[in-house]
């Protein structure tokens, strides 16, 4: 089997693109794009994986590990909404005024994820109310990893007693993605899947209104390393 970076030369020569133009199109540096091209790293994350297929126009799965068969490249221009939903990639912000809502920034050097609908059916979603994004970090480990991107669903930001994964952002425009439980008082308990090291917060009176819920986490595209 071609090694990742013989994939990814072959399909240079199919878009005719220079490793100068993949850097430019992915912002990864050309001493890294050099590096993988040329199997000299130990290992590729999410956040390199996705913007080098999608610049590529190949699935990241074959990409990465070469098991789909090379006939099915899939164009981003060339696909099938009746199977696939797109669901862009986001920078997220703390919303000021009244409503105190987040807004978001879709990041342009990732091409919006394709997720087949049946995923979306599957888990009664909706993927017009979703968003992606990159996780930062290891306290939520080894659940989802420091640069894992995860769905998340911004329709569904009701946090109850029960422990469940949801994305949110602080006044510092720091997102975060913890596990919420919201106590019979109104304060909002805020957990870590890693223990070491990470204890957990109350979050509580006028504190509650430094936060904004972004939604539920409802799926995470692993590490890849």
């Amino acid at each position: 089997m071609a090694s990742m970076g013989e994939r990814i030369k072959e399909r240079m020569r199919a878009l005719d693109m220079s490793a100068t133009q993949l850097s430019s199109i992915t912002d990864i540096s050309k001493s890294t794009i050099s590096a993988i091209i040329n199997d000299r790293t130990n290992g590729i994350t999410a956040d390199k994986i996705f913007p080098l297929a999608h610049a590529l126009e190949v699935d990241p799965e074959w990409l990465y590990s070469g098991v789909t068969d090379t006939k099915t490249y899939r164009a981003f221009e060339q696909v099938d909404e009746s199977v696939y939903a797109t669901v862009p990639m986001y920078y997220v912000h703390f919303g000021m005024g009244a409503q105190g809502l987040p807004s978001y920034e879709e990041v342009s050097t990732y091409k919006p994820l394709l997720i087949e609908n049946r995923f979306f059916v599957e888990k009664r979603r909706n993927p017009k109310h979703c968003k992606a994004f990159i996780a930062v970090g290891d306290s939520m480990e080894p659940l989802i990893h420091d640069n894992d991107v995860v769905l998340v669903d911004t329709e569904d930001k009701e946090v109850a007693e029960s422990y469940k994964i949801f994305a949110f952002v602080d006044n510092n425009d720091t997102l975060r993605i913890k596990y919420l439980s919201r106590k019979l008082n109104g304060s909002i308990v805020v957990k870590s899947e890693n223990s070491d090291g990470y204890e957990n917060e109350l979050i509580e009176g006028d504190d509650l209104n430094k936060i904004q819920i972004i939604g539920r986490v409802i799926a995470r595209f692993g590490n890849l390393r």
